[in-house]
């Protein structure tokens, strides 16, 4: 499935977020930014494998991304793209950051 520039001009700024925040100890990965309660609470995924299962291959980075389409974004999540649903994700994560 072919990306939108939006999605990739998104994709691009999650990148430059992470590799923003590798400076922190150990780095940030997808895994971080997907938790278990992230995917339990907005996706019928129970934990991160489920979700690189239904992309067909493994998500390691965010180029990995691209390989998880739309289409199942749509059927098994709360978000209509990949992009709102890292949107979302980042959101979490950078509030949960600073309530801590």
């Amino acid at each position: 499935m072919a990306q939108t520039s939006r999605e990739k001009g998104m994709l691009e700024k999650f990148e430059e977020f992470t590799q923003m925040i590798s400076g922190l100890e150990g780095g940030l990965t997808l895994k971080d930014l997907l938790p278990d309660a992230f995917l339990q609470k907005y996706t019928q995924f129970q934990n991160f494998e489920e979700l690189c299962a239904a992309s067909g291959t493994n998500i390691e980075t965010v180029d990995d991304l691209s390989k998880l389409s739309d289409d199942v974004v749509k059927a098994k999540t709360q978000f209509s793209t990949t992009e709102e649903m890292m949107s979302k994700a980042v959101e979490t994560y950078v509030a949960s950051a600073f309530n801590e």
